[in-house]
């Protein structure tokens, strides 16, 4: 076996037996260590010191890192493209973006949660205190959502299984979002399907339930109103202070008003009684 030769004033040295080169992924250099511990080669023998031929890079999977919520860190992470997390349940304390993957739960305290196109988590996410939870068009959550802060929950991507928004906040389901499970906002917010919900959207407190896009079901329980301006498959409920308005192009499976509001549909002269 060859050992690598370092180049310094036209002379070759030979490094000690049992240094390794440490490749820092991201990085343009090698780091060595301490100068002392390289059997007397100088700094500049180290800055000048080269490797000929391929060096193979293979596709990284970290376990939880510092820089992205191990144990009580508080700073701003990123998630890189390309970089997986393995990790059962990675916990964090401020802004987190993922544009890889995390292969597990994230839960997040006091800090915004945001999917980018082409992240992945493939378990469950928690938001819990101050910030909300944004999935961008071509984000993936595997296991679902659950707000239980102040901010809001806004889905552009895919989301396969249920969402919740429980505190202040809205539940915000874009054009292109897609919920595989149920949909709720239980919190003192509007719930808006832009997208679609594989199966109920629901609104539970003081806010509006809007449907423009399409659910299998849609339900107001709180004091506001219900409004289909898109597809509701099966039944439209709403069963407590406020209306249930079927806009001019809103479709039901069957209509129900159930306490001091109206059921309304919409005419080309304006909302009237349905007929």
């Amino acid at each position: 076996m060859t050992t690598p030769r370092s180049r310094h004033s036209g002379r070759g040295r030979s490094l000690p037996l049992g240094i390794a080169a440490v490749a820092v992924v991201g990085a343009s250099a090698l780091t060595f260590g301490h100068a002392a511990s390289l059997g007397g080669i100088s700094s500049a023998d180290v800055a000048s010191f080269s490797v000929s031929g391929t060096v193979s890079v293979p596709t990284t999977t970290l376990p939880p890192r510092p820089d992205c919520g191990a144990g009580d860190n508080a700073v701003a992470c990123v998630v890189p493209v390309g970089t997986t997390i393995d990790v059962k349940k990675l916990k964090w304390k401020a802004d987190i973006v993922v544009l890889g993957t995390i292969d597990g739960d994230l839960e997040v305290k006091n800090g915004n949660i945001t999917i980018g196109a082409g992240g992945l988590v493939t378990g469950k996410i928690t938001q819990k205190g101050d910030g909300g939870v944004t999935v961008l068009a071509g984000g993936n959550v595997g296991k679902g959502i659950k707000e239980d802060g102040n901010g809001s929950v806004d889905i552009s991507g895919t989301v396969a299984d249920k969402v919740e928004e429980k505190g202040d906040g809205n539940l915000i389901i874009g054009p292109n979002g897609s919920v595989g499970d149920d949909a709720k906002e239980s919190g003192p917010g509007n719930l808006v399907v832009n997208g679609t919900v594989a199966d109920k959207a629901e609104e539970k407190d003081a806010g509006d339930l809007t449907v423009n896009g399409g659910v299998d079901e849609a339900k107001e329980s709180g004091p506001g109103n219900l409004v289909v301006n898109g597809t509701v498959t099966k039944k439209a409920e709403e069963n407590d202070d406020g209306d249930l308005i079927i806009g001019l192009d809103g479709v039901v499976g069957s209509a129900k008003e159930s306490d001091a509001g109206e059921l309304l549909c919409g005419t080309e002269f304006g909302l009237g009684a349905c007929p």
